[in-house]
Order: structure tokens, then sequence, then C-alpha cells
């Protein structure tokens, strides 16, 4: 789990007016926002810090098969016509998966937000203009103990939030110019590459053997 000790674990930067996260507690964290400079592996007592451990929820990376004509540095057009059914514009290579969602202007419609969960994989999601809220929700367990409340934060752009499995989340678009956000998941994700013309550099880049 996530340690709310951990120097990441607060909001950078976080919207005006917003609150910051909790530091410094005993309690997990359900979210990670990364600051500009990431923090040493290693602290100065010797422990390593929390991304040095699996996260018990995450199912083990491993790489997927290299393309097939080699590693090389490829450069995609970002100019990509909307297709209905279509989600963003996805693009992959061996290690991990891009979703450049389309942008819009002003804030996102309250009555059409898509909460939804993965059951055992991270979900990094970068803003590169505006201002979203995160809203996350962890299940229910027998345990009511171990019941969390609702999270919605807020967070400028640029940032960066890592949701971990298996909440339900959603992003919010708040700002009133422009808000972009770019999903980005290692290894890629097998659900959406399953989906005929979803990934646009499928050819280059082979599946795992099924």
């Amino acid at each position: 789990m996530y340690s709310a000790s951990d120097p990441r674990a607060t909001l950078a930067p976080a919207a005006p007016g917003a609150p910051s996260a909790p530091s410094g507690l005993g309690y997990p964290a359900d979210y990670v926002v990364f600051h500009d400079a990431p923090p040493a592996e290693v602290d100065p007592g010797g422990s390593r810090h929390w991304y040095a451990r699996d996260h018990l929820n995450v199912a083990p990376w491993a790489p997927w098969p290299l393309a097939a004509d080699g590693e090389r540095i490829r450069i995609y057009s970002l100019d990509v016509p909307r297709v209905e059914g279509r989600l963003g514009r996805i693009w992959r290579c061996s290690t991990l998966m891009v979703n450049l969602s389309w942008p819009y202007e002003g804030p996102r419609d309250e009555t059409k937000l898509s909460p939804h969960s993965h059951p055992d994989f991270e979900q990094g999601s970068l803003i590169v203009a505006g201002e979203y809220v995160h809203h996350i929700r962890w299940p229910w367990t027998s345990d009511r103990r171990a019941w969390r409340e609702d999270e919605h934060v807020v967070c400028g752009s640029p940032s960066v939030t890592i949701i971990p499995p298996p909440t339900v989340h959603t992003s919010e678009g708040r700002g009133t110019g422009a808000n972009h956000l770019i999903d980005i998941f290692a290894p890629p994700r097998q659900d959406f590459s399953e989906r005929p013309g979803w990934v646009l550099n499928a050819d280059e880049y082979p599946m795992p053997p099924s």
C-alpha cells in the first residue's frame, strides 16, 4: 500500500485554494501525485520507498514483445480523426500504453462522468492543461473498519496522479479553459489492445502470445 509518509503523497501542484493532502501520517494514501523532482530511492534512514515494493493489488509487470523491426524512436502524428466508438488516441510499445483523450473547453458535464475500476493495474493520469477533480472510491469489504471515505482530489496542470486498483474512479475537468488529460498504463492494457482499431500502431507492436 502507499504510505502517506512518502514525500510524494501530497498534491503537487494543487489547484489554487485546494487543501493540501495529509503527510507524515500512519495510514495508507489512496493516490499519489508526483512532485517536479522525485525523492531519493533510499531515505537517510536506509529504508526503501513504497514504489520499490510490489503492490498487493497490481499484477506482476512484464514487458510485451518488441516491435518486429526492432527498437527505435518512433514519431506519431496527433492529427488523428475522431472515430465513433473508439476511445481517444491510443499508442503502445513493449512497455507502456498512452491514451490521449480529446481536450475540451470548460467544465465537463457532471451528468456524463465515467466511473470505472481496474482489477489489477494502476493508471497514471497526466494533466497537461486545465484543472481536474479525480473522484476516487474504495470498494467496501466485509470489515467496516477498513471502509474509507470517498476522495475528491483537485489537481492542476502539469501533474500526474497514480490511481491504484481496485478503486472506482473518474476524472472531471473543472478548468474554465482547455482541459486535457493523458492516461498512461504499464504494461499496455490487454482489453484496449483487443478492441479492433483502438491501438493506432498495433501493426508495429505485437501482443503477447495467448
